[in-house]
């Protein structure tokens, strides 16, 4: 989606009741950005299955409301669930006052889920909008593409010295 349509979806980038001074994105109305459980949209859940185990999670959630969430899995078994609820107890503000950046770490999993009608299910009655999802790779693989650029840089530094 992009651009924020009343009582349906509102953009993560709207400055409209965001409380934040100035800071507006230029052509925020055409930033891209995700959907779920608005009218005649996807329905939840959105599901982003991912290739491989990952051990954090951030994006920005647009309006957070009590009846979000984003639901983690590993090999089909649910890990954790963060709502709206956990994200008002972490400093969030409710869905007038803007987007949020979220980032969940020390959690391994493959399969993300988002809903816009947590908990138990049910019809969609309103909106959850993200943006700027980033599954980072876990440590070990980042590590071993460090040691290959070590390994390279000394490599060439010998070369030279040579």
């Amino acid at each position: 989606m992009n651009g924020s349509t009343a009582n349906e979806f509102k953009s993560p980038f709207d400055p409209a009741q965001a409380n934040n001074g100035s800071d507006v994105i230029a052509n925020w109305q055409n930033l891209d950005y995700f959907t779920v459980g608005s009218p005649g949209k996807q329905a939840s859940p959105a599901v982003l299955d991912l290739n491989g185990v990952r051990t954090s999670l951030t994006f920005l959630w647009g309006s957070i409301d009590s009846y979000n969430a984003v639901k983690f899995y590993l090999g089909g078994v649910e890990q954790a669930v963060v709502d709206g609820n956990a994200a008002f107890d972490a400093g969030g503000l409710p869905a007038a006052s803007g987007a949020a950046f979220v980032k969940v770490s020390d959690l391994s999993f493959d399969r993300i889920e988002f809903y816009s009608n947590h908990p138990g299910g049910g019809a969609d009655t309103a909106a959850f909008e993200f943006s700027n999802v980033v599954a980072t790779v876990p440590l070990p693989a980042g590590g071993l593409l460090l040691l290959g650029a070590l390994g390279g840089l000394a490599v060439l530094r010998r070369r030279t010295a040579a």
